[in-house]
């Protein structure tokens, strides 16, 4: 009775998206039944929210008796150490295409009342309240994401990724991730062609990396067989992959530094920072905009990705739209020069 029961928890696994974070990067647990949420390392500054009970944050680092984290908003927040534990391992979160629809209303929703209470209490006018409207949207924004995170019983580490996730639909890597086979290519600057034996590891690096993955696994789920053995299986998989690839060296390298061990994680950064970076090499209609983006995020191909589409788009609304109020326009440019998306959301607030 026990085989066909594993064999349906096996396949209804694979219809769920398995969050593996990196097991060289560190993570916070929090072991109170509720802990302050501060945009501070201290005790009288404001409150983003509460942490429950076992939820896990990304560690950025340590100040005082302060542990500090990354939240939604991208800004570092702060937790007392005494209320979290900092993990030295990798997690395993499980998230359900089927969240997606209801999950993304909401945050989009969080965004808007974000946005708009902001402006509210700060409104910006002729220049005036930027940065505290900008610092009071995110801290807004950190609060009611959470409450939403807190709402579905998703864990805040995840954010980044789910909202990729939903955003793709099915047809997401995250999840699936293919393999990626690297076109031949002689223009690319990031393609190094080597010899595949430059990669490969003795096999007594090997066993070292699988007695590490096997830790790891039985360490997240304990005496859960089933899924310490689908850990291992998809760890060591990915491993495998990793050191056969020698398609675009200098992206894996970073995915590698980025991820550590977590080889899941590493594929998954690779292909994702390939996709990106291919994009990139296609479209090039606007190579000031490219440029300026890519001085921004340097080798972060995803990033230069998005912030080049927010950037075309709001450059080709102004384009559109500056006529409306040229004093307007011109002072918002005058301002944010060429972050066009700035601009845009200057030019419209005036116009208000």
């Amino acid at each position: 009775m026990k085989k066909p029961l594993i064999i349906f928890l096996l396949l209804l696994l694979s219809l769920i998206f398995i969050f593996s974070c990196s097991t060289s990067a560190k993570f916070v647990k929090v072991t109170s039944e509720l802990a302050d949420i501060q945009i501070l390392p201290d005790k009288t500054s404001i409150i983003i929210g509460e942490a429950f009970k076992n939820d896990i944050y990304e560690f950025i680092g340590e100040e005082s008796e302060w542990i500090k984290i990354n939240l939604f908003s991208g800004e570092y927040r702060y937790i007392h150490q005494n209320f979290v534990q900092v993990l030295e391992y990798g997690i395993s979160e499980p998230f359900s295409d089927d969240l997606c629809h209801l999950l993304m209303q909401k945050l989009v929703d969080a965004e808007d009342k974000s946005l708009s209470e902001a402006s509210d209490k700060y409104p910006i006018t002729n220049g005036e309240n930027v940065e505290k409207n900008i610092e009071y949207e995110k801290i807004l924004l950190d609060r009611y994401k959470l409450k939403i995170f807190h709402e579905f019983d998703l864990q805040p580490v995840i954010y980044q990724i789910a909202v990729t996730r939903c955003i793709e639909g099915s047809q997401s890597k995250i999840g699936q991730r293919p393999t990626y086979i690297p076109k031949e290519s002689n223009s690319s600057q990031e393609k190094v062609e080597k010899p595949l034996t430059e990669k490969v590891k003795s096999q007594i690096e090997v066993n070292s990396i699988v007695q590490i993955i096997k830790k790891n696994a039985k360490e997240q789920w304990g005496n859960n067989t089933v899924m310490v053995n689908y850990e291992v299986e998809q760890q060591t998989t990915a491993y495998n992959w990793y050191i056969k690839e020698n398609g675009y060296p200098n992206i894996l390298k970073t995915a590698k530094v980025k991820w550590g061990n977590n080889f899941v994680m590493v594929k998954y950064e690779y292909e994702e920072q390939l996709s990106a970076y291919e994009w990139l090499e296609r479209y090039t209609d606007y190579p000031s905009i490219l440029e300026s983006a890519k001085h921004k995020w340097g080798n972060n191909y995803v990033m230069v990705n998005y912030e080049y589409e927010e950037q075309v788009s709001a450059y080709e609304w102004l384009q559109k739209n500056k006529n409306i109020n040229t004093g307007a326009f011109k002072i918002a440019s005058n301002k944010w020069g060429n972050n066009f998306v700035m601009v845009k959301y200057e030019f419209e607030e005036m116009c208000k």
